[in-house]
């Protein structure tokens, strides 16, 4: 529960609908709006007091809780906490820095943050909160993934012993199997990832639609680790049967089995 001075700082950054909250009323999320039913105009119960929606912003409802925002004058006797503030938004000409230097130096008994910091403290007590075991599902299912990868280009090369044998039998030289086998790896794992990625957008999508407080982002840096640690596995995963077909005596492709 945030309380501020409606046009000044520290209130929702987007109002969605309707208005900054007059006496007695707060502007809610969107996604905790809609999952708990609420319009503007309805009244609801927050701290122990009866307040009336006055707006809607968004981007403020995340897995373990939500955000409402009410006037300062409001919160501060629901609090017990009159003149007293959590935060004091200090704004600057671009030096931010500087300025917190200035403010420890002059003022003691407080923290100053900037923006970055602040922004970084944060994710990482909800990161200690809520996303370690969500990590640790994610880390699983990406070995799984990898495995699986590993597994099916180890799997498809052994099962196409005998045509690669044909092909040695034919001429095809040593180099030219290895490039045979590493770029059959390199297609299957391009389209793991294609699929992979397809897939998660479509899963972020259905999770956004069914549960609107919970936010799948896709993110480029994660792609492309992905991807790197995909083409790794599969380059193994065909390295170790492709020292097999290169073993193959090509007469014995030939031989028909007693």
């Amino acid at each position: 529960m945030f309380g501020y001075q409606p046009g000044g700082w520290g209130g929702p950054q987007l109002l969605i609908e309707g208005s900054e909250p007059d006496p007695g009323e707060l502007v809610a999320d969107d996604a905790a709006a809609t999952a708990l039913g609420i319009q503007i105009g309805d009244q609801v119960e927050v701290m122990g007091r009866t307040w009336t929606v006055s707006g809607l912003t968004t981007g403020m409802t995340s897995i373990i809780n939500t955000a409402v925002f009410v006037r300062y004058d409001d919160l501060a006797p629901v609090m017990g906490r009159t003149a007293t503030a959590s935060y004091i938004l200090v704004g600057t000409d671009g030096d931010s820095d500087g300025v917190a230097a200035r403010i420890r130096s002059e003022l003691s008994g407080v923290e100053v943050l900037t923006r970055p910091r602040f922004s970084a403290e944060e994710r990482a007590l909800v990161r200690e909160m809520s996303t370690d075991l969500m990590s640790i599902m994610s880390i699983a299912a990406f070995l799984v993934g990898l495995a699986v990868i590993g597994l099916v280009l180890y799997a498809t090369v052994l099962a196409k012993l005998r045509e690669l044998g044909v092909m040695k039998a034919l001429g095809l030289n040593r180099l030219g199997v290895t490039r045979l086998v590493f770029t059959q790896a390199a297609w299957t794992v391009t389209a793991a990832v294609i699929a992979a990625v397809a897939i998660t957008a479509l899963i972020a999508v259905l999770v956004g639609a069914v549960t609107p407080d919970i936010d799948i982002a896709i993110a480029p840096g994660s792609v492309l680790r992905t991807a790197i640690a995909a083409v790794i596995v599969g380059l193994v995963g065909a390295f170790v049967p492709l020292q097999r077909v290169l073993r193959i005596d090509p007469a014995t492709v030939f031989r028909r089995p007693t």
